[in-house]
């Protein structure tokens, strides 16, 4: 008869039966320490950007080597680290960037109130107001998905 002893990985913990007539006992079977992996997961608003189609194209035509599973999580993974890539440090400062654009929007749009006439504060306040805009969907896609 093979027992616990033969597996190195497990463990047995036995504890005082007190007045039970059974003795306690906890088994571990030495997988906790196994880092299970998290499923494909990304933001939709990191497939929003105008070059993602693209880079989704770039990702899924390289060449991986394995099963069809391993191919496909390998695919899933690479494309995955490219999406999140360009953001990697521009996500946390969304809400600074949309204040940020809100002051400079203001600001354009007090010197367009003093000089009503003048095109090139016409057009760098439709650039302000597109770049608002983009800023604050994507804070609110971020929000909305956390």
């Amino acid at each position: 008869m093979i027992g616990l002893s033969s597996f190195r990985i497990l463990k047995r913990y036995s504890f005082p039966h007190s007045i039970s007539d059974h003795c306690p006992s906890v088994v571990k079977l030495g997988l906790q320490g196994i880092k299970k992996n998290c499923p494909f997961k990304i933001f939709n608003f990191l497939t929003d950007r105008s070059d993602s189609l693209p880079l989704v194209e770039r990702c899924w035509q390289e060449q991986v080597y394995g099963t069809i599973q391993y191919k496909l999580c390998s695919k899933f993974r690479n494309l995955k680290k490219a999406l999140k890539a360009p953001n990697k440090y521009k996500v946390g400062y969304l809400t600074i960037k949309s204040i940020e654009a809100k002051a400079a929007l203001y600001e354009c749009q007090c010197l367009f109130d003093l000089q009503p006439l003048d095109s090139n504060l016409r057009i760098r306040e439709k650039e302000l107001i597109s770049c608002y805009t983009s800023t604050l969907k994507a804070e609110e896609d971020l929000l909305r998905q956390k």
